[in-house]
């Protein structure tokens, strides 16, 4: 198993998918953009779509512009007025007042949210009755907002009302972070519900109410070789420090070359360069590397993921 011997990521495996002309799975270098991805599936069938990086439930919304990482695994075009698109472009002090005017504690977000099932102290519901009613005093349901997945369950499909728990919740936790707020700690272990079994949501349910059944359709792989010129390698692909750059301007790399390293008493990863090249631009938030003649694409021997 290459991945036990230590292998370096240099490629990924993208399902391009949505509003494209021919959804592939493409294997791809490090580096690339989303717009030359699409464009190896036929471009996009729309003028102007929206791309959303990852999954439905935990995705995000980014640009034609936005680089493959590590960390990404799908890419889906839609409509800029769909459902998911919308939900994920609504800024939080929107998402706040309507909290404020329509929760009705109807407390749905907290039954089926699968981190409270499994037993840990997240209460959608308690956290959104505190902030739209400024309960700040009770700090419970807002420190344990350290224990959500961001699954998304909860603003996705659970509420009726079409609130935002999750991105509220989301928000949230990561000003505590900031501000050096750390995870309680759990006093007992977690106990699952005995209601977990009967509150797992239909995936074909699912599709439907966040508007992609029409795209789940099956995904050829493609094993064509996905090259590009230029390949801006970002220093931000972790939850953990930034990587920091270990090559100069002008240098030569070769495919699997250490390009970044991180603090080895800091959580991160070291970065590895997705082609033979040269290193044409630094900066604090990029390594672009200059890609060879064509040659050297036989050369992959490298972990994809």
């Amino acid at each position: 198993n290459a991945v036990n011997q230590n292998m370096p990521v240099t490629h990924k495996y993208i399902m391009v998918a949505g509003e494209v002309k021919m959804p592939k799975i493409l294997r791809v270098p490090l580096g690339i953009t989303l717009k030359e991805i699409t464009d190896l599936c036929g471009g996009s069938a729309l003028d102007n779509p929206a791309y959303l990086i990852g999954g439905p439930m935990t995705g995000r919304i980014g640009t034609s512009g936005d680089l493959v990482t590590k960390t990404t695994n799908a890419v889906i075009l839609l409509p800029q007025d769909h459902y998911i698109v919308q939900r994920k472009t609504t800024k939080s002090n929107i998402s706040i007042k309507r909290a404020m005017s329509a929760c009705c504690s109807c407390r749905t977000c907290t039954d089926l949210c699968s981190r409270n099932l499994l037993g840990y102290p997240i209460d959608p519901q308690a956290f959104m009755h505190g902030i739209s009613h400024n309960k700040v005093f009770d700090t419970k349901p807002f420190l344990n907002t350290f224990f959500c997945s961001q699954c998304g369950l909860c603003e996705m499909y659970s509420c009726m009302q079409g609130l935002s728990p999750a991105s509220l919740i989301g928000e949230y936790r990561d000003k505590l972070r900031s501000k050096g707020v750390v995870p309680p700690k759990v006093i007992k272990e977690a106990e699952v519900s005995d209601k977990r079994e009967y509150r797992t949501v239909p995936v074909a349910r699912l599709l439907k109410r966040i508007g992609l059944s029409k795209y789940d359709v099956d995904i050829p792989f493609s094993d064509e070789s996905v090259t590009s010129k230029r390949l801006t390698v970002s220093l931000h692909q972790n939850i953990g420090v930034s990587s920091v750059c270990a090559v100069k301007k002008g240098d030569k790399v070769s495919l699997g070359q250490v390009i970044a390293t991180y603090p080895k008493d800091k959580l991160g990863v070291s970065l590895h360069s997705p082609a033979d090249g040269k290193v044409i631009q630094i900066n604090d938030n990029f390594i672009i590397i200059e890609k060879k003649g064509e040659e050297n694409e036989a050369k992959n021997n490298c972990v994809v993921s």
